[in-house]
């Protein structure tokens, strides 16, 4: 009888050592996930500011030159995240972190290094917990300003980047398009101050968007 206690005894633990790495995996997973779908929404906003057609495109010039590294973003967060948990043994490397592209967001799963875990759920495999998770961007609302030319220009990036992201935004309307028509007469100086810092532009338009983990 006490052959058998301490039996289950073991085998309970390493069932609870499996739902912890689980739990820890996912944690990691997601982590990775909103890291990577966060530089690819900034990066679909500079590429949309990219093909600005008016005349303050130049302003945009420098802060769209900016290429991002969803995979490096996405290991660094999970390392982040798996190194803030107590583990034993190795940890997770770069080549545990998979990912890659929905459209609209990324995949990613992770693999975490092998631990005292027990085979046979099908999250664990070779006492190896595995997990992943997809998390996209998602339209929120249309960005407010008070100056009209920069109020349109921002509601037109929002729906080139919703149309990347295979969306609608619904954001420009025709004022905007009159604004914006207004605008690409003028001189540079006063089109310039017309719609202010095109950090605060970006800015908002990021905010326009969210991120969320669906699956």
């Amino acid at each position: 009888m006490v052959v058998a206690l301490l039996f289950l005894g073991l085998l309970f633990a390493q069932v609870g050592s499996a739902s912890d790495q689980k739990t820890q995996t996912q944690t990691a997973a997601d982590s990775a996930a909103v890291a990577a779908t966060h530089q690819f929404r900034d990066a679909t906003v500079l590429r949309a500011a990219a093909t600005i057609p008016w005349q303050v495109r130049p302003l945009f010039a420098p802060l769209t030159a900016w290429e991002p590294d969803l995979t490096a973003a996405a290991c660094a967060a999970a390392q982040r995240n798996w190194g803030e948990n107590p583990h034993e043994g190795a940890g997770l490397g770069c080549t545990d972190v998979s990912l890659s592209s929905t459209g609209d967001g990324v995949r990613v799963e992770v693999l975490a290094p092998p631990g005292q875990v027990v085979d046979g759920p099908a999250d664990v495999a070779a006492q190896r917990a595995r997990a992943s998770v997809v998390s996209r961007v998602t339209f929120v609302r249309c960005p407010q300003f008070a100056q009209p030319k920069a109020a349109a220009l921002a509601h037109w990036l929002v729906d080139r980047v919703a149309e990347r992201l295979g969306r609608a935004s619904g954001c420009f309307t025709p004022v905007d398009g009159i604004n914006l028509g207004i605008l690409d007469t003028w001189p540079f100086p006063p089109a310039r101050a017309a719609i202010g810092p095109p950090e605060e532009i970006l800015d908002a338009v990021r905010e326009s968007f969210r991120i969320e983990i669906i699956d």
